[in-house]
């Protein structure tokens, strides 16, 4: 069975793979810089780090995870926490339409935005470890890892498979 929203089983662990390898190329190397983003058949990294850091940071995530440090699939900076202060801010912003004086809008408005500042961070977290991702890889193998240099930054791909 499906997970809902259209997130399957291998995205999710696409991407607590994801987050373990930055975790882990961050712990190597702090100067390391990287963004990325998961789909089905892997995840994507574009910034500072190389193709041999990559695959040596991928294995251990794999390792790590798979011996139980599930913690390494939850990253603060992770796009999810994003997403849910934007989808809060949003609720605010719905409410605000049935409210009819400007005092009550802007009492509204300070009350979405502290409800932002506060929430976010740990909702986000939360997200993640029971939505988002999926530490428990399973069968997930890596395929193979593969980039190309544009301008001083790499990017690469990690290709996964359940199979």
């Amino acid at each position: 069975m499906g997970f809902p929203w259209g997130l399957g089983e291998q995205l999710r662990q696409n991407h607590a793979l994801e987050h373990a390898t930055i975790a882990i190329l961050q712990e190597h190397d702090p100067g390391v810089r990287v963004i990325a983003r998961s789909t089905n058949r892997g995840f994507k990294l574009y910034g500072t780090a190389r193709q041999d850091q990559v695959r040596e940071a991928v294995n251990e995530a794999m390792t790590r995870l798979r011996s139980g440090e599930l913690s390494l699939a939850i990253a603060p900076r992770c796009g999810t926490t994003v997403a849910i202060g934007v989808l809060l801010g949003t609720v605010g912003l719905w409410l605000s339409e049935f409210m009819s004086s400007p005092k009550q809008k802007l009492m509204l408005g300070l009350a979405t935005s502290l409800a932002i500042a506060v929430s976010s961070q740990p909702v986000g977290l939360l997200a993640q470890r029971h939505i988002t991702t999926q530490a428990r890889l399973g069968p997930l193998r890596v395929d193979a890892i593969r980039g190309r240099m544009v301008g001083r930054q790499n990017w690469l791909e990690v290709v996964t498979s359940a199979y």
